[in-house]
């Protein structure tokens, strides 16, 4: 049994939070409006009564790189909101780190390394610090897919390898938008997209033509992939409950809970 601790002040940490939020919300902005301006018409042509292949059309060329970079400076202020937490805590109640440097946020998947993990942490009330404890991706049943595990590997690859990988899969399929096709330009069937099924069906002839899509940007990471969206929406919400629960000792109920994303095996 931990003793009671309770302060309220104003936390530049939960600000970085709310900074991370900001990222997101913009990016998810910046990708629906750039499709909107910028149509991506996919070569399209029927493979049977009800299935469908795409092809990936040579222009408009997607700005996959600014909107990996964008991804990348939300993640990293979530992460670095934590860090800013864990320093916050060290100096809650009038305490000072030994080591303030080496003072960051532990993201933990094996019991057996908290101790190693959190000793520049001795000046967080222990109150404060079991609570860091129980947010700890070792309590659940995938530490290495849990959502602080994610967000610490993926800060890490955006700060010291490179931009987080995106590509693009065809969206918006329903309604279907066609245009005729131009021609017969066989460069059109260059680079197949993605096969998929309707139902109901398109009208016979409506195929082959030009296929108004938008633009979905998929996370790639571990050789598995998932929606860029659904993906920032979680690890948003992950950190933010774990920030309500460090600071109120129960977790806190959202309104608008994001579900864990699927993942899926690249193409």
């Amino acid at each position: 049994m931990v003793e009671h601790f309770t302060r309220q002040y104003d936390s530049p940490a939960y600000t970085k939070l709310i900074n991370a939020g900001k990222h997101f919300e913009a990016l998810e902005r910046e990708i629906i409006e750039w499709g909107d301006y910028n149509p991506l018409l996919a070569p399209a042509r029927a493979l049977g009564p009800d299935l469908y292949e795409l092809f990936r059309p040579e222009t408009p060329v997607v700005p996959l790189l600014a909107w990996s970079g964008r991804f990348g400076d939300g993640v990293h202020n979530l992460r670095a909101a934590l860090d800013l937490l864990a320093y916050e805590l060290c100096h809650i109640d009038g305490g000072f780190p030994a080591k303030p440097r080496k003072v960051y946020f532990p993201v933990v998947e094996n019991e057996e390394n908290w101790a190693e993990k959190t000793e520049h942490l001795g000046s967080i009330p222990s109150t404060l610090l079991e609570r860091i404890r129980d947010v700890q991706p070792w309590h659940s049943a995938a530490p290495t897919k849990h959502a602080l595990s994610l967000l610490t590997a993926l800060d890490n690859m955006d700060k010291h390898r490179s931009t987080v990988g995106l590509i693009i899969l065809p969206g918006r399929l329903d309604p279907p938008r066609l245009h005729p096709l131009p021609g017969k330009d066989e460069s059109l069937w260059q680079e197949p997209w993605m096969q998929f099924g309707m139902n109901p069906p398109l009208p016979q002839g409506a195929l082959p033509a030009l296929w108004q899509v938008g633009p979905a940007p998929m996370v790639y990471f571990e050789n598995r992939m998932t929606s860029l969206g659904h993906l920032q929406r979680w690890l948003f919400h992950e950190t933010n409950r774990a920030f309500g629960y460090i600071a109120k000792g129960e977790w806190p109920t959202l309104q608008h809970p994001a579900p864990e994303p699927e993942w899926a095996n690249l193409p």
